[in-house]
C-alpha cells in the first residue's frame, strides 16, 4: 500500500503573504532544483525534501535543466537553490554553476561521492555556496539548504532594491539629475543656484520634486539614496547612470562583507560555518602534507543540550551555544579553527601538532581532555546554572593518509563512540571504529533498496493482562539484510534516522501494522486485539501526520479504536502545545496514546498530566530491578498508584520472570509485556490463542 505523506506544494505559492523583503511563511519554504543522473538518489532526496514541505523539481541532466531554466525563469517570489551532482555526462555541476552565474542568482549546492579535496576547492571557486559529500547526512543537507535559501532571499532583496532605485532615478529630468549630483557632493542650495545660474527658489522646488520622485522625506535620506546610485552627465550633457562612486564602492563593500558573513559564518555564534570549515580543513590537510606534520580534527557534541533547549527555551539554548563558542575560542591557538556545524555540534581543527605520530596523538589527547574540562563547568544564564557536558571524538591526519571526507567521518564516528561509552569523555578513531564505519555506510546505502525490495518485516510481541490473556501486540520492525542477516533494532533505527529514511520506514511500519489489524478484525476471536506502533519524532511532528494516520486507517479499513500509538517522553515534551493538538485530533477518531519507556527521559509528571494519555509503559530498567531493593521498587509502586488515580493504564515492559509479574500485580499493575510471555515473532509464527 503506497500511501505517501502529502506534500503541500499546491499551497506553497502565496504571493499575498510575501512582502518586498521576501519573508517566507511556514507554508512556503522554497524551491529546490535537484539534478543528478542517478535516478534512485534523485527520488530519495526529492521524497525527503517534499516531506519537509519544499517544492522540488528534478532533472536527470544539467543540460535539460538549462533548457527549461532559460525558457521558464524561476518565480521571483520564491527563494530557490540548486542541488547538483558534480560529475555527470555531458555537463557537470561545476560547469553548470559557471553558466548559471551569468543569468541566475539561485545559490548552488554541489554534491559528490568523491572525497578529493581538489573537488571541494573547485566547487567553492566556481561559486557554489556549499559542498556535500555522499552519502549525504540528512541534517547536514537540511542545514545547507536553509542557508542557501537565506542567501537566495538576500540576493534578491539587493537586486530588487537596486532595480527599484534605478527605476526611480530614470524618472528624473536632466535638470534634476544635475541638482541631484551636486547634492550628493555636499553642495548647498545657494551654491547649486550660483553654479547652475538658477533662482534659489527653483533649486528648492526641484529638490522637493526629486525627493518626491525618490520616495524620501528628508535631505539626509535623499543624499543616502544618491550615494547608492551616482548620477553624472555624459559628454553631450545627457544624464547618465553610473555605478561605482567612492560612496557606492563603500556601500558595495559593506554589502559584500554582509554576504560573506552570511555565507561563511554562523549567525548565532559568529564562528565559521560548515562551508568555511570545509575550506579550512582542506587547507589544513594540504599544509599537513607539505610540512609532513600531523594534525587533529575534533568533533564536539553537547550532551543533553536538547533537554535544556526543550525545557528552558530556545533563548537559553542559544545563549549556552554562544558561551560554548567563547570558551572554545579562548582555548585555541591563532592558526587553529573553531567552527559550528549546526545545532549543538562544534569542530576544531588543530594544525601542526607534531611530525611524530605518537607524540601528535598524545598531544591531541591532552587537548581533548582540556576541552572536556573547559566545557564541564556550568553555564550561568539569566541567573541560573545549566550543565551540558561534551562528547568528544578525535581523528588524526597528516594530509597523505586520508581524504577530507574520510577525516570527517572518522571524527564523527569517534564522537558517537564517546556517546556510547557514557558521554562526557574523549574517544580517538581507531581501526575497530573504521570497520564499524565502513559497515554502517554500506548499510545506509542498502536501507533504501531494502524498503523497495521487501527486506523489512514486522515482528509482534504479545501483551497480556493479569489472567495471562493476550490483549494486544506491539509491532517491531526487523531488517533481514541479504548479506548480513537480521540487523538488530538498536542499529537499524539510529541508521534510519541518520540517513534520513526514518520517515518512509516508520510510515511503512504503520501501514503494515494497520493492514494486519484489519485482517484480524475479520476474525471474531482476534478482533478485540490492540496494535501498538512506535512513532518517531520526525514522523509525529510532520505537518501532515494527523491526516496521514487517518488516511492509512481509512484505506486499510482498520478500526482506529484498536490502534495504540506509542510515543517517547522527549518526543512529547519537545512541543507540548503541538503534541496536545495532534493527540486530541487523533483521539477523536478513537486512537489511543501510550507513553513508552517512562523513566528514561527528563520529564516531570506535572508536564505529562497536560497531555491526553491513555496508557504508560514502565521502562524495562525499572522492571528488571524492581525486586533488588526497596529503593528500586518505590518508583514503580508510586507510579502505578498515581496513574490508576488518573485513570491511565500502566503496563510493565520487560517482564522476564514470574516473581516480577506477581510483585507488580500486587501493586495494581494490570498489563504486562516481556520475554516471560513471548519473544517478538513474525506473523506466521505468532500464537494468539
Amino acid at each position: 500500500m503506497g500511501i505517501a505523506y502529502m506534500s503541500r506544494c499546491e499551497s506553497l505559492y502565496c504571493p499575498h503573504t510575501i512582502n518586498d523583503n521576501l519573508v517566507t511563511t511556514p507554508t512556503m519554504r522554497g524551491r529546490i532544483i535537484l539534478i543528478d543522473d542517478d535516478a534512485e538518489i534523485l527520488a530519495a532526496i526529492r521524497s525527503l525534501l517534499e516531506l519537509e514541505d519544499y517544492i522540488c523539481e528534478t532533472y536527470s541532466s544539467a543540460l535539460s535543466y538549462l533548457r527549461v531554466q532559460r525558457t521558464e525563469p524561476m518565480d521571483e517570489f520564491i527563494p530557490s537553490c540548486v542541488l547538483c551532482d558534480v560529475k555527470m555526462p555531458e555537463l557537470g555541476g561545476l560547469e553548470l554553476q559557471r553558466r548559471l552565474a551569468e543569468h541566475n542568482d539561485a545559490p548552488m549546492l554541489l554534491m559528490s561521492g568523491a572525497s578529493g579535496a581538489q573537488e571541494v576547492t573547485a566547487a567553492f571557486r566556481a561559486g557554489a555556496v556549499d559542498f556535500l559529500l555522499k552519502p549525504i547526512d540528512i541534517d547536514v543537507l537540511l542545514a545547507a539548504i536553509a542557508t542557501a535559501l537565506e542567501i537566495s532571499c538576500q540576493r534578491r532583496r539587493w537586486r530588487n532594491r537596486n532595480t527599484d532605485l534605478t527605476a526611480r532615478i530614470s524618472t528624473l529630468t536632466e535638470g534634476e539629475c544635475q541638482i541631484a549630483r551636486l547634492l550628493a557632493r555636499g553642495q548647498s542650495h545657494r551654491d547649486i543656484a550660483e553654479m547652475l545660474n538658477l533662482p534659489l527658489e527653483l533649486v528648492n522646488a526641484q529638490r522637493q520634486q526629486i525627493m518626491a520622485k525618490m520616495g524620501v522625506k528628508t535631505l539626509v535620506e535623499l543624499v543616502r539614496v544618491i550615494d547608492d546610485i551616482n548620477l553624472h552627465l555624459t559628454a553631450e550633457g545627457q544624464p547618465r547612470r553610473v555605478w561605482g562612486t567612492l560612496h557606492d564602492v563603500a556601500s558595495q563593500q559593506a554589502k559584500q562583507e554582509e554576504f560573506q558573513q552570511l555565507a561563511h559564518y554562523d549567525h548565532l555564534t559568529h564562528l565559521p560555518n560548515r562551508r568555511l570549515f570545509l575550506e579550512r580543513l582542506h587547507q589544513a590537510l594540504a599544509d599537513s602534507a607539505r610540512h609532513h606534520a600531523w594534525g587533529a580534527l575534533v568533533f564536539i557534541d553537547l550532551d543533553n543540550f536538547k533537554h535544556i533547549n526543550d525545557h528552558f527555551g530556545h533563548d537559553v539554548g542559544d545563549q549556552l551555544l554562544q558561551q560554548v563558542a567563547q570558551r572554545l575560542l579562548s582555548f585555541v591557538r591563532g592558526n587553529d579553527t573553531v567552527a559550528r556545524l549546526g545545532g549543538d555540534e562544534f569542530v576544531i581543527i588543530f594544525k601542526y601538532l607534531n611530525t611524530d605520530h605518537v607524540q601528535a596523538v598524545t598531544y591531541a589527547d591532552q587537548l581533548g581532555k582540556k576541552i572536556l574540562n573547559l566545557l564541564n563547568p556550568p553555564y550561568l544564564i539569566a541567573g541560573h546554572a545549566h550543565q551540558s557536558t561534551p562528547s568528544i571524538g578525535i581523528a588524526h591526519f597528516n594530509g597523505q593518509t586520508a581524504s577530507l571526507e574520510t577525516v570527517m567521518k572518522q571524527a564523527d564516528a569517534a564522537m558517537y563512540q564517546a556517546k556510547e561509552r557514557g558521554r562526557n569523555c574523549v574517544c580517538h578513531f581507531d581501526t575497530n571504529l573504521q570497520e564499524a564505519l565502513t559497515t554502517r555506510e554500506a548499510l545506509a546505502a542498502d536501507l533504501l533498496a531494502g524498503l523497495d525490495s521487501g527486506q523489512f518485516h514486522l515482528h509482534y510481541q504479545t501483551q497480556v493482562n493479569t489472567d495471562g490473556k493476550i490483549t494486544g501486540v506491539e509491532a517491531l520492525v526487523r531488517w533481514r539484510h541479504p548479506e548480513h542477516g537480521w540487523i538488530p533494532p538498536d542499529e537499524l533505527i539510529p541508521l534510519a534516522e541518520r540517513s534520513g529514511l526514518i520517515l518512509p520506514l516508520t510510515q511503512w511500519i504503520l501501514e503494515t501494522a494497520c493492514q494486519q489489524l484489519f485482517e484480524w478484525s475479520r476474525i471474531p476471536a482476534l478482533e478485540p486485539l490492540n496494535m501498538a506502533v512506535n512513532i518517531s519524532t520526525r514522523q509525529f511532528y510532520h505537518p501532515d501526520f494527523v491526516d496521514t494516520v487517518q488516511d492509512i486507517l481509512k484505506q486499510c479499513g482498520a478500526n482506529p479504536q484498536r490502534l495504540r500509538l506509542e510515543l517517547t517522553e522527549d518526543l512529547l515534551l519537545t512541543d507540548i502545545k503541538n503534541s496536545f493538538a495532534k493527540m486530541t485530533a487523533l483521539k477523536k477518531s478513537g486512537i489511543s496514546f501510550v507513553l513508552d519507556n517512562f523513566g528514561t527521559g527528563y520529564s516531570s509528571l506535572s508536564a505529562l498530566r497536560q497531555l491526553p494519555l491513555d496508557g504508560l509503559k514502565i521502562a524495562p530498567d525499572f522492571v528488571n530491578n524492581v525486586l533488588t531493593s526497596p529503593g528500586n521498587s518505590s518508583l514503580p509502586i508510586a507510579l502505578i498508584s498515581l496513574m490508576r488515580s488518573l485513570g491511565i493504564e500502566v503496563m510493565a515492559e520487560g517482564i522476564e520472570n514470574q516473581q516480577q509479574r506477581e510483585f507488580l500485580t500486587e501493586q495494581g499493575c494490570l498489563t504486562f509485556q516481556g520475554y516471560l510471555f513471548g519473544y517478538p515473532t513474525p506473523i506466521e509464527s505468532l500464537t494468539l490463542n
